[in-house]
């Protein structure tokens, strides 16, 4: 059916996928939400379309136009990864390393106003004011819905400022390939998370338009992204209704500075700061499957990498932690270096404060669920993994069952409904066992009252 999202459980454990399609990627809970496959379509038949669930999935807006030429599941990062690039890469879950840094905005303006001291932005900005690129593709939130990100391109150092800080959820950041390609801007730097890169490397191999106008490219360290029912709740649990919002950020330093609690900025009142562990208690529940099949934390094939400075030097604005990758990550750096503060450090500093991500019971889970689905994962990163304990594998495979059907809901009704109860049975693992049995007989009547 044209618009439909996600698939049965029937066809998710189906080998094979009917037609050439990207649809297959998507009912396999593969899609990653980039856009790269929008992009990329010739006869328009693909679109990005938000699922009862939350998250941004590609889906045929019109089925009779398909061709079948494979076009969308050559450029996508879901199914496959740029092996080529990879396969180079002594360890891919860290990726190459020329230089690592700790570092901040001089701008007292930029460094207040990031997430982690306005790196990436104060780079950007003098990139733009100097010449040296004439657009960067960024993600901001939508002037139209404060609460859904919006990618588009930056040509002003005013426009990269107004799309500071964090945007947690999926956004499908490469359906704007096509523009770059036609665009009469031949330099262009790319902002992006890890599946954003892997699927532009796909599009500029299958389309070197993009490959000759992306002169640099800034990736992000990535913990997940999270379904777009993250900042619903996180305004109802403030008190407010999502129509009552006007400004939202996952991360603002404020009263607690760096590095930042949740902000909600209603239309009439005073802001309100939620503490970040409401976001964080959240996360879990919320995490895509795609993502937890994901190795690439690191963002190894950008020309910079950045992320959260924990473990820095402290300042107060917070730091940045940068991993210069790349010659055109270097040559970037050099020529932005008089507008940040740096101070050299060890990749192995940096790399201490961001765990690598713990894959094996997850990729074990999927493919006892999923069997003959080939995940995305260099041999390398593969071998690296080992075998679950039979314990882990248990418990992964009850998270990815549940994540499954969360992701296959019908409508926001019984999405919301998998979502509530699954979180009220955390909190209750979260209290202290002798008050356990009582605080279930507390939840399961509330279940029960919510179900009649």
């Amino acid at each position: 059916m044209p618009g439909k999202l996600g698939g049965t459980m029937e066809r998710l454990n189906s080998p094979t996928c009917e037609g050439n399609v990207v649809s297959c990627v998507v009912s396999k809970h593969l899609c990653c939400g980039c856009g790269a496959c929008v992009a990329a379509c010739p006869h328009g038949v693909l679109a990005m379309q938000e699922t009862p669930a939350g998250y941004l999935w590609a889906a045929e807006v019109d089925a009779s136009a398909c061709a079948e030429c494979g076009i969308c599941l050559d450029v996508c990062p879901g199914l496959h990864l740029a092996s080529t690039a990879l396969e180079k890469m002594q360890d891919p879950f860290v990726g190459d390393i020329r230089a690592a840094y700790w570092g901040w905005a001089k701008d007292p303006e930029i460094c207040s106003a990031g997430v982690s001291g306005g790196i990436v932005t104060a780079i950007l900005c003098r990139l733009l004011e100097t010449g040296e690129v004439d657009a960067a593709l960024l993600t901001r939130w939508d002037p139209q819905q404060p609460l859904r990100p919006q990618p588009f391109l930056a040509r002003s150092a005013d426009e990269v400022r107004g799309a500071q800080k964090s945007k947690y959820c999926m956004v499908a950041l490469n359906k704007l390939g096509r523009e770059i390609a036609e665009a009469r801007q031949q330099r262009i730097a790319v902002v992006g998370l890890a599946c954003h890169l892997h699927g532009l490397v796909n599009m500029a191999e299958r389309f070197p338009a993009i490959g000759e106008k992306v002169v640099l490219r800034i990736g992000l360290f990535c913990d997940r992204t999270l379904s777009y029912h993250v900042s619903e709740k996180l305004i109802a649990s403030s008190g407010l209704g999502t129509s009552e919002v006007r400004r939202f950020e996952y991360r603002q330093k404020g009263p607690r500075g760096w590095p930042g609690d949740v902000y909600i900025e209603p239309e009439h009142g005073d802001p309100l700061f939620l503490d970040r562990k409401q976001r964080m208690i959240l996360k879990d529940a919320f995490t895509p499957v795609r993502c937890r099949l994901c190795f690439d934390k690191f963002n190894v094939l950008s020309d910079i990498a950045c992320g959260d400075g924990y473990g820095a030097p402290s300042h107060s604005e917070g730091t940045s932690a940068l991993l210069v990758r790349t010659q055109a990550g270097e040559e970037a750096l050099e020529q932005v270096r008089d507008c940040l503060a740096l101070n050299e450090a060890e990749p192995a500093a940096v790399l201490r404060h961001h765990q690598k991500r713990d894959m094996g019971g997850y990729l074990a889970a999927f493919a006892e669920l999923c069997p003959g689905v080939p995940t995305p994962l260099p041999e390398v990163c593969a071998r690296s993994i080992g075998t679950p304990s039979d314990r882990n594998r248990a418990r992964h495979l009850r998270e990815l069952r549940w994540h499954f059907r969360f992701e296959n809901a019908t409508d926001e009704k019984q999405a919301h409904s998998m979502a509530r109860t699954r979180l009220l049975k955390e909190r209750l693992h979260r209290i202290p066992p002798s008050l356990r049995g009582r605080a279930a007989q507390v939840v399961k009547g509330l279940l029960k009252a919510r179900s009649s």
